[in-house]
């Protein structure tokens, strides 16, 4: 049953020509073209390639989709499907190395949140904190925004912080804007690399993702622009003055039954009629927003990034790779 499955998943791979892991270390695989630079490394290579014990000079890897078996197929206590007693020596001979596509996507994802968290949550919560903290005079208004809410002008800010950074953890990421994301970036970097190697849209290579990569495509705070266009997610947070209270807050003031005028504190006059709001226009607002790119734009991935009709097959068929890979190996790894 599990060389079925390995198979199977390979099989479907192949036939996508869109394996999501690679060749190599570095991130970068795929064609067999050999650096004219590297005459030593050549030679190795055209050894390896038609000896059955050469070895190659950088990590070969290969790809299934996942592996599993009944108690762990037997392996010892520690040991993986990845790495074993015969992985290592098949590694130290040749050196190549299986991966499990599965767990790369998971990795994927780990790498996602972490930065998410690190370089999005968590750095707007910390602004909106600062910001919210200190007021000693009502001047301040906050205001967040996503694709589900609208907190509206908050005033005034003080202690406005325990609101915001509410509905900014309710920000999610479901398990399709993790497909959607990788999906993307895989077709972004295969245009970046046919446009580098100068050759036609049709040629396919295939990517280990880096964190770098990864990292670049969400961005940060107010950073919402990488290599490939748009960031995948767009959050700001941006101060703006000087700015009006809103006008349900603002005192009514009462002077005469004629028009007159107020000079508040910085000595700035300011003319009112009786009845009429008065409110300096000297506040400031923060106004925080936090979108998936296609919820900002409300358009479509393909839109915004411009693909190609070819980039749209390679888009579509990877998301339906990547979600049979999870459909059919997710429920195994949450049981386990």
């Amino acid at each position: 049953m599990m060389q079925k499955k390995i198979a199977a998943g390979l099989a479907v791979l192949l036939a996508a020509g869109t394996i999501l892991g690679g060749c190599g270390e570095s991130g970068a695989a795929g064609n067999d073209s050999v650096s004219d630079a590297a005459g030593n490394e050549a030679a190795a290579l055209t050894e390896a390639k038609t000896t059955p014990y050469g070895r190659y000079p950088e990590t070969i890897t290969y790809t299934l989709a996942k592996m599993t078996g009944v108690n762990n197929s037997n392996l010892p206590e520690g040991e993986t499907y990845e790495d074993n007693a015969y992985t290592r020596l098949i590694r130290e001979i040749i050196n190549v190395q299986n991966e499990d596509v599965y767990e790369n996507y998971k990795g994927y994802k780990d790498d996602i949140d972490t930065i998410i968290k690190n370089a999005v949550i968590d750095s707007l919560k910390d602004s909106v904190t600062g910001f919210c903290a200190d007021n000693p005079t009502p001047k301040k208004i906050i205001s967040y925004k996503s694709k589900t809410i609208s907190s509206g002008r908050l005033y005034p800010a003080y202690h406005k912080d325990t609101t915001i950074n509410g509905y900014i953890d309710r920000f999610k990421i479901e398990d399709e804007d993790y497909i959607e994301m990788l999906s993307t970036l895989f077709v972004l970097m295969t245009r970046e690399k046919q446009q580098t190697e100068n050759v036609g849209e049709n040629e396919i290579f295939e990517f280990i993702f880096k964190t770098e990569d990864i990292s670049e495509f969400i961005g940060s705070v107010n950073n919402n622009t990488s290599r490939w266009g748009d960031t995948f997610f767009i959050k700001t947070d941006k101060n703006e003055s000087p700015v009006s209270c809103p006008g349900e807050n603002c005192k009514i003031k009462y002077k005469s039954d004629r028009c007159a005028s107020y000079t508040d504190a910085d000595g700035h006059k300011h003319y009112y009629c009786k009845g009429h709001p008065y409110c300096p226009i000297n506040h400031t607002e923060k106004k925080v927003s936090l979108y998936k790119v296609t919820d900002y734009y409300d358009k479509s991935i393909e839109e915004i990034y411009n693909f190609s009709e070819a980039e749209k097959e390679r888009y579509n068929l990877s998301k339906t790779i990547i979600s049979m890979l999870i459909e059919e190996y997710g429920s195994e790894a949450e049981g386990a």
